[in-house]
């Protein structure tokens, strides 16, 4: 019987440092993910900032040469 408990106690303490690790490594992803895209979106708004564009962006009448009315 102890023998049944130990392999039972191991099984849910490996199952338990399993989940741990699993949300630990998705919070990290988060973390890291969230910073890039801050970094981006600045980078980005600097890069707008300092070469405005003097073309409109395309739109769909653009697209499907559409002249509009």
């Amino acid at each position: 019987m102890a023998l049944s408990a130990f392999f039972f106690t191991l099984f849910l303490n490996v199952v338990f440092w399993s989940v741990v690790a699993v949300l630990l490594l998705s919070a990290a992803f988060a973390v890291v993910w969230l910073i890039t895209a801050v970094i981006l979106g600045v980078l980005e708004t600097r890069r707008m900032r300092l070469e405005p564009e003097t073309e409109h962006d395309v739109d769909v009448e653009d697209l499907f040469n559409i002249s509009p009315l």
